[in-house]
């Protein structure tokens, strides 16, 4: 994911423009304020959203979102979720680990579940598979003090592994990017 001059515009937002690399391997931090266009710059790399201006180069592939629009119906139960994305992506579990933390969950509906339970179950399905991209909006701003470590280290795995992590936040001191795009 290369964006050179990119640039979104629509009614009085302008985006950009805006220049970076996401082609290596790593985390990246899209840093700011509400309203900065965080979610913008992640719906433009998801194909959600068509630039106004300049080059976006993106990969042929599936690319993983959370946060950008709901990932599951709020009727289906975690097991279904955890199926459906294996048969729509058609890869397989990378690691069983990343589910162990949300097993108590999966036979219960979204709609059962806290806002912090339901991101658990969502980060831990995404994660269990082999993506090359994630991108990610404030997914672990809901996530309580216990569970945010347990995941910023699956992160960083995966990021070992060969992916490209994007994420959104308004802190500076989430994981460690190797790059951050301040807006």
């Amino acid at each position: 994911m290369i964006g050179r001059h990119l640039e979104f515009c629509r009614n009085q937002f302008r985006l950009g423009p805006l220049d970076f690399d996401f082609s290596a391997p790593g985390i990246y931090r899209v840093l700011g304020a509400n309203g900065s266009g965080k979610s913008t710059l992640l719906k433009l790399l998801s194909r959600r959203l068509n630039k106004s201006a300049g080059e976006l180069l993106l990969p042929s592939g599936p690319i993983a979102t959370l946060g950008i629009e709901p990932l599951f119906p709020l009727s289906w139960t975690g097991h279904q979720a955890l199926l459906w994305t294996q048969k729509l992506t058609a890869r397989s579990l990378r690691r069983q680990d990343f589910l162990g933390p949300t097993r108590k969950y999966q036979e219960r509906r979204f709609l059962e579940l806290s806002t912090g339970q339901r991101r658990q179950v969502e980060l831990s399905i995404l994660l269990s598979h082999d993506f090359e991209f994630y991108l990610l909006d404030e997914a672990l701003e809901c996530l309580d003090s216990e569970q945010r470590p347990l995941y910023e280290n699956h992160l960083l795995y995966c990021a070992s592994e060969g992916a490209r992590v994007i994420f959104t936040s308004h802190h500076q001191g989430q994981l460690s990017p190797q790059e951050s795009l301040s807006l």
